[in-house]
């Protein structure tokens, strides 16, 4: 964890597939909450900690039987503060767990659903104010699902590989913006990103070495930070993406 300029030591081991929410409460505490897989026991661990210094302050550990899951993501319920993960694993199967109770302010382990899901899923992540949940099925493309544990395991194609879709390759990583925008990272050093509002998809050059397999991205209703992590290297890269006159503007400062 890096916090004011620090790193501490959380959980010794080999974690993917790492998530965070922010804004919860622990015992009259602002919280964050944070979730990873343990490569080596596929276990998922979840974490919740202090959102001022970074301390932990309470854990549970998931277990799967069966298969270890292939990727995973937390999804913030905005009506009921509750936080529900979601895993596929490597049967392709699909499942919902609460995670942190809103009305406790605790950390909790309820089976919510298993559904059928993706087989070969790379990554996941949701858009909590639309209740959208995006997996990525590595050589196909990017889904949509309702992350709503009272609706069904219906998908519906959102950035497909060619032929059938603008991708020029398999999918490394997607992330999502607060407008529900999605962002696909692929090996051939290209990002793409689906403006969901209006279906437009820009394509985004890396920059040249760049052997990325992990995004994010933050920011405000003008601009996004685009986050790079080259696995390999250990090299940090970072864009700006703007917004100007409701286009999209790529500003590039990676480095």
């Amino acid at each position: 964890l890096y916090t004011q300029g620090s790193l501490t030591l959380l959980r010794a081991g080999h974690f993917e597939a790492l998530d965070a929410r922010s804004g919860l409460s622990y015992q009259g505490r602002a919280a964050a909450l944070a979730s990873m897989i343990d490569v080596g026991s596929g276990d998922v661990h979840v974490l919740l900690l202090d959102e001022a210094a970074g301390d932990l302050l309470s854990s549970v550990t998931l277990r799967y039987a069966g298969a270890f899951p292939e990727t995973q993501c937390l999804f913030l319920q905005p009506a009921t503060g509750h936080v529900s993960l979601f895993t596929v694993d490597a049967r392709g199967k699909l499942g919902q767990r609460y995670v942190y109770d809103g009305d406790v302010s605790r950390l909790v382990d309820v089976p919510v659903r298993e559904d059928i899901g993706v087989p070969g899923a790379q990554a996941c992540a949701v858009h909590d104010t639309s209740g959208s949940l995006m997996i990525a099925e590595e050589s196909v493309g990017v889904w949509r699902y309702e992350a709503s544990e009272e609706s069904d395991p219906t998908r519906t194609p959102v950035l497909l590989r060619a032929p059938w879709g603008e991708l020029a390759g398999d999918i490394e990583d997607i992330a999502v913006d607060r407008d529900g925008g999605l962002w696909a990272l692929v090996p051939e050093r290209r990002i793409y990103h689906r403006a969901l509002a209006n279906d437009v998809v820009v394509e985004y050059a890396l920059p040249d070495g760049a052997h990325a397999e992990t995004i994010a991205v933050t920011g405000d209703a003008t601009s996004r930070v685009v986050s790079i992590l080259d696995d390999a290297s250990g090299r940090h890269y970072l864009s700006t993406v703007n917004r100007s006159q409701g286009a999209e503007v790529p500003v590039l400062s990676a480095g």
